[in-house]
């Protein structure tokens, strides 16, 4: 966890550089008090109904001022270890609280794989039943939007070339006023020129991917003090990297 004092977090906030947006967009995540989801830049995080519309918004805000963040000291595709060693350092200075990350590589023993098949399998003995739910039908719409769709075509810009990928997915929900957002994150390269990451068919033969997961926790002490920084910082590259996914009623 960061050891900053808040005037020292908010130095590092306001000095951080930020990637410039290059995309158009929307809303953040589904009404209050109903499930939803969104893309965020790289990230598809979903929301379990109990999760405020502030707090949807200070975990999409949070987490894509972290990934532009890292954008801007990194290339995320072609240096994802780095990459990631920044997100989360910038992530534990705003405020979330992070225990001991890593990666391991992920070794199928099938042929072939998807990755979101994986990164459900890998999340599912931290989820509730609601939260894979959600986190499912999330990552099931953006499957179903076709390629030109602003939310898909944010995530796949955002999160892949055609031969190497660096994204995560996310259930958000609220447990005593704190929210807590579980992650799986990967980052991978392989011999095949993929199309739609997530449901690429990937051989096992000449693909390498590397995966971690972790639930993680707001500290709103922290967050409170540094919100509105985050967000004039962001200014309009959160509404061009952020876009709703439709959830059924």
């Amino acid at each position: 966890m960061s050891r900053l004092t808040l005037e020292e977090r908010l130095q590092y906030i306001e000095s951080l550089p930020l990637a410039d947006a290059d995309l158009s967009l929307a809303r953040l995540g589904g009404e209050e008090e109903k499930k939803g989801a969104a893309v965020d830049a790289g990230s598809v995080v979903s929301f379990v109904a109990n999760v405020g519309l502030q707090h949807r918004k200070d975990a999409l805000n949070s987490t894509l001022y972290a990934q532009l963040g890292a954008n801007a000291a990194f290339d995320r595709i072609n240096n994802a270890v780095d990459w990631y060693n920044k997100y989360i350092e910038i992530l534990e200075n705003i405020g979330w609280v992070i225990q001991s990350f890593g990666f391991t590589k992920y070794d199928g023993n099938a042929a072939s794989f998807e990755v979101d098949t994986v990164l459900i399998e890998l999340l599912a003995a931290l989820m509730t039943e609601d939260e894979e739910l959600v986190l499912t039908e999330a990552i099931n719409a953006l499957k179903a939007l076709s390629e030109g769709k602003k939310a898909a075509t944010i995530f796949e810009t955002a999160s892949h070339d055609l031969t190497k990928a660096n994204a995560q997915i996310a259930t958000a929900s609220d447990e005593n006023g704190v929210m807590f957002m579980k992650m799986a994150f990967f980052y991978l390269h392989t011999g095949q020129n993929m199309t739609r990451v997530l449901w690429f068919t990937f051989n096992s033969s000449d693909t390498e991917m590397y995966k971690a997961v972790q639930t993680i926790n707001l500290n709103e002490e922290i967050y409170e003090v540094v919100r509105d920084t985050i967000v004039a910082r962001l200014g309009e590259r959160a509404a061009k990297y952020i876009d709703d996914l439709p959830l059924a009623d």
